[in-house]
């Protein structure tokens, strides 16, 4: 695949801020840390030091590193050039959605325990961006909605990817709006957009495969 260094500067500019962050937090950082979230914003599993302030940016160094190496193994790989830029956006959200989660803890170790907007806001944002370039995705093994009618069918793919992008646009938007004005109910809304996505993307993609009149055409007869 054809190098994208430069439209993974903002990429890997995060990453590096996010090790200079918890460097610089470690003085002040507590010897027990949140690692992991639940659905209400709480912490439900604590760590050490380094496991809380450095975890993040090494998950998102090494998930970085994963999104570079894969096309590489993927049979599709030819067709990781057409859509290079989005998957370079892509990595960049990804990584982006690691400062958010890294922003979370220092928000933590600073005395702030409320943090259930902020969680489902930032997954809001995450999922419109995702939609927003999940319909340039060419057909591939690793990246988007992969099912066994989407790979089978070009048809199929491009169908899908643009109906999902449509759903996690708008769902992404609507998660976003409902943690700032209804914080309450956000979380409902952010499993709800996510459920829906899922299922009605791949019950759809089953009968855009089914209608692709040139799959039909070139099965032997």
């Amino acid at each position: 695949m054809k190098s994208t260094w430069k439209a993974d500067a903002v990429a890997l500019g995060m990453i590096a801020a996010m090790l200079v962050l918890a460097a610089v937090s470690w003085n002040a950082a507590p010897d027990r840390i949140p690692v992991h979230w639940d659905w209400t914003g709480q912490p439900d599993r604590f760590g050490g030091r380094f496991e809380g302030l450095f975890g993040l940016p090494l998950a998102a160094l090494g998930i970085y590193a994963l999104l570079r190496v894969l096309p590489r193994l993927d049979p599709r790989r030819r067709n990781y050039e057409a859509f290079a830029t989005s998957f370079a956006k892509i990595r960049m959200l990804v990584t982006g959605v690691f400062l958010g989660l890294q922003g979370m803890v220092l928000l933590w170790i600073r005395g702030e325990r409320d943090l259930n907007g902020f969680l489902v806001a930032g997954a809001g944002l995450a999922l419109a961006g995702l939609g927003n370039y999940l319909p340039k995705i060419k057909s591939n093994w690793f990246v988007g909605v992969r099912t066994p009618w989407t790979l089978d069918s070009d048809a199929s793919w491009r169908q899908t990817h643009r109906l999902a992008g449509w759903l996690l646009s708008i769902g992404g938007a609507l998660t976003f709006a409902t943690a700032l004005l209804w914080p309450s109910v956000g979380t409902s809304v952010l499993v709800g957009v996510l459920l829906a996505t899922v299922g009605i993307s791949v019950v759809y993609s089953y009968f855009a495969w089914k209608g692709d009149e040139t799959r039909r055409a070139a099965r032997p007869v």
